[in-house]
């Protein structure tokens, strides 16, 4: 009685907050709710960008209002209903640290209405995993074993969602939880518990991240530290079985994305051969989306392996990877995975690196039909490149922008770039031109090359002031 009374004087607390707020509400009913509430969310997330604390925390307390006021009778439609932006809310409370004080009874109501009702079976299970890793932070250390024992549970419990309860498990390492979770034995019980291949495959795929995540590997371009890199149980070798065993399971309808991965880790190995087989064995694939992904896949297989330290790209393998991406685009199709969808893009870029300016032209060119017949500035950059490389320093100047041009100095028209328009200029024996390329040059070159566009400038400068 004593605990239910305490939420109780805590609840009670949070919504005499909520009135005194500076907060208007009224003509609230059961039909407009749904708008107001949406309203409310969208002030509420604007108002976190907000400078003035009193925009932030009036909107605040407008959407809790809206969320423990709902005006809806059937009280198993009232809190569906309000389950959704609740734990949207409560997730933004602990976020920002509203959720402590008076507010603290208000969110963990809203975080048990969400855990029971939300709609969304993943949610449902989201929150109550919030709660279940809240107690064993804050409950006192005689209650620890039983709320460990209740929080191992909760990810065992065959009610909950089964992808949900793997997605936690992949990324718990996060968690800094004051015990040990056997992560691959749950995971393994998870997948035990579902005949779903949906399931099945999410559990092969999230395991073998969180063993990457534990091994250390490659992400963002990048090799990461490891949480426990030293344990062979998440090696490249280990997920590499991993994978082989999910490529046997009966139950995993959909085995390209392990086929996937294995090439990864295979190529990781060192072990060309079997990864190049694997990404060749996809482009027989006879759905188009995932042919062209098979090829693009490929492609970029093989620019890896002809990148080289401290020698230029391997062309056969450019050249191979360049005609990779042209049966891509020759599908008709676009892929399926988004990470391909810039897949002309890099298209180009290969075969400019390969050498290989006839098929380049016919990926620019296809860039601009897909484009309706616009030119944009990738195109006149990269046509620019051919151009310099064929040494036709009027297409030069013609096809890439100006060199005042306002686009991405570092991603997009490098200072190589610009400068090659005011080498071309000066090729041409056009120097007025050439001196104003320079000038603005070295005031867009960075600290490195400051100083001798700036001097290239002032010589060009001095020069044509001589024959002045």
């Amino acid at each position: 009685m004593k605990r239910a009374a305490l939420l109780a004087t805590l609840i009670t607390a949070a919504l005499a907050v909520t009135v005194t707020a500076d907060v208007v509400v009224t003509n609230v009913t059961p039909e407009n709710w749904g708008s107001l509430m949406g309203e409310a969310m969208g002030a509420y997330s604007r108002a976190r960008n907000q400078r003035d604390p009193k925009v932030y925390m009036d909107a605040l307390e407008t959407a809790l209002f809206l969320t423990t006021n709902c005006p809806i009778a059937d009280e198993r439609q009232r809190l569906a209903r309000i389950s959704g932006p609740g734990l949207n809310l409560a997730n933004a409370m602990e976020r920002d640290g509203h959720a402590t004080g008076a507010r603290t009874g208000l969110y963990l109501k809203l975080l048990k209405t969400a855990a029971q009702h939300h709609e969304n079976p993943y949610h449902r299970f989201d929150a109550a995993y919030q709660l279940a890793r809240r107690e064993c932070f804050l409950c006192p250390d005689a209650d620890l074993p039983g709320a460990e024992a209740a929080f191992k549970a909760l990810l065992l419990d065959p009610k909950q969602d089964a992808g949900a309860r793997l997605a936690k498990l992949k990324g718990i390492f996060q968690e800094g939880l004051p015990f040990e979770v056997d992560v691959l034995g749950k995971a393994a019980r998870i997948k035990q518990q579902s005949d779903d291949p949906a399931v099945h495959l999410r559990y092969y795929l999230d395991v073998a991240e969180y063993m990457g995540n534990m091994y250390g590997g490659w992400s963002w371009g990048q090799e990461q530290p490891g949480h426990d890199h030293l344990n062979p149980a998440y090696s490249y070798e280990a997920r590499v079985e991993l994978m082989d065993k999910g490529l046997a399971d009966p139950k995993v309808v959909n085995k390209i994305p392990l086929y996937y991965h294995k090439a990864w880790l295979l190529d990781k190995l060192e072990r060309f051969s079997e990864a190049g087989q694997i990404y060749l064995m996809q482009t027989a694939n006879s759905n188009a989306a995932e042919r062209a992904d098979a090829f693009v896949n490929y492609a970029r297989f093989l620019e890896g392996r002809a990148s080289r330290y401290y020698t230029p790209d391997w062309q056969p393998y450019l050249r191979q990877a360049t005609a990779a991406y042209l049966q891509a685009i020759a599908v008709g199709t676009g892929p399926r995975t988004p990470g391909n969808w810039g897949y002309r893009e890099s298209a180009a870029n290969c075969a400019i690196r390969a050498g290989d300016f006839n098929a380049a032209r016919t990926v620019l060119e296809s860039i601009i039909a897909a484009s309706k017949g616009a030119t944009n500035d990738f195109v006149r950059v990269r046509l620019g490149r051919i151009a310099w490389a064929e040494k036709d320093y009027e297409g030069v100047i013609a096809f890439y922008p100006p060199v005042d041009s306002p686009l991405n100095t570092r991603e997009q028209y490098t200072i190589e770039d610009r400068a090659r328009v005011a080498r071309a200029l000066k090729l041409l024996g056009r120097e007025e031109e050439t001196l104003q390329a320079l000038e603005v040059l070295k005031d867009k070159a960075d600290s490195n090359w400051k100083s001798y566009y700036t001097f290239a400038y002032e010589r060009m400068k001095a020069r044509l002031g001589k024959r002045k």
